[in-house]
């Protein structure tokens, strides 16, 4: 599911913003902006701005695609369709007719898992509180959400979903809709992945989801679910003794040393860095026998989904 937007279009002309001022204390202007737009959609608003672009008009979309058509994004369609239904329905609310895409800066990719308890949710963020990641190191955990890597760049965040929705949605039309246990697992790719990459390969539905799960690889969740200590070399195995044993291992080895076997051990599913917890593979092994959440988890709760044509 698309989460998130932030993308500037090109258009054949502006539709009509308002004007701020900035003046000094005889009146003269230092500065004069554009006042954004704010459209508001169900329970969630559109930041629409106008800015340069190259041959033309443009505006800069920033908005939640998903929540916009249906009010909430618990689940929605992961499709580049809605993509463009939104900038469609924006433009003609703005009164623009035709609109291109010319350049993205922020895109959320989510998926979502329902494990059987909330418990199991909790106890799936706490093993991951302590698990680092490829390229990443350790996460940063705020509130009981686990984000991993950097905003600006790619960042994987997990939370629970259920709460999230209830702390939202008090006082909306769904303020009575229970949720069942909701894993949820967001890449957020931000303004420097932009740079180097190029957006439109992410029109593609198999290019999104193999940007997804390389990221959620990095974590290497999957290669916990078996180990095979006879397939480590023996100076590994030596190492990864130790490190169940709980012994302080850069009492031991020495720093660059460390790196190379951590990089090796990562190789099998460990994290050396990290304390031993016999606990955090039981508790990740739950979360790879969860199932993805669906479309009928969502309608049998009573929530209304976007169709397109």
């Amino acid at each position: 599911m698309i989460d998130w937007l932030t993308c500037k279009v090109r258009v054949a002309s502006l539709p009509p913003f308002g004007r701020r001022l900035e003046t000094d204390e005889e009146g003269c202007i230092l500065v004069e902006r554009d006042l954004p737009a704010l459209l508001e959609s169900h329970d969630t608003r559109v930041f629409v701005v106008p800015v340069p672009v190259a041959d033309g008009y443009g505006l800069l979309i920033s908005g939640n695609p998903t929540k916009y058509f249906q009010g909430h994004n618990v689940w929605g369609l992961d499709s580049w369709v809605v993509v463009t239904d939104f900038l469609s329905s924006v433009c003609e609310r703005l009164g623009v007719g035709r609109w291109h895409i010319v350049g993205m800066s922020r895109l959320d990719i989510t998926h979502s898992y329902v494990l059987p308890t909330e418990l199991d949710v909790q106890a799936a963020l706490q093993a991951l509180s302590n698990t680092t990641a490829e390229r990443w190191g350790r996460p940063v955990v705020k509130a009981g959400t686990v984000y991993y890597g950097h905003p600006k760049r790619a960042r994987l965040v997990v939370y629970s979903k259920a709460p999230e929705f209830r702390r939202h949605n008090r006082a909306s039309a769904f303020s009575a809709v229970e949720l069942p246990p909701i894993l949820r697992l967001e890449l957020r790719l931000g303004r420097n992945w932009f740079d180097e990459n190029r957006w439109y390969d992410l029109a593609s539905d198999e290019f999104r989801l193999s940007r997804w799960r390389e990221m959620v690889d990095r974590i290497r969740i999957s290669e916990l679910e078996s180990l095979d200590i006879s397939a480590m070399p023996r100076r590994c195995q030596k190492v990864y003794g130790l490190w169940v044993a709980g012994v302080d291992l850069a009492q031991i080895y020495s720093r660059s040393s460390l790196y190379r076997y951590a990089a090796e051990l990562r190789e099998f599913g460990i994290d050396i860095w990290a304390p031993y917890e016999p606990s955090k593979v039981v508790h990740l092994r739950r979360v790879l026998r969860s199932r993805p959440l669906t479309s009928a988890d969502v309608l049998a709760g009573g929530l209304p989904l976007h169709r397109v044509a």
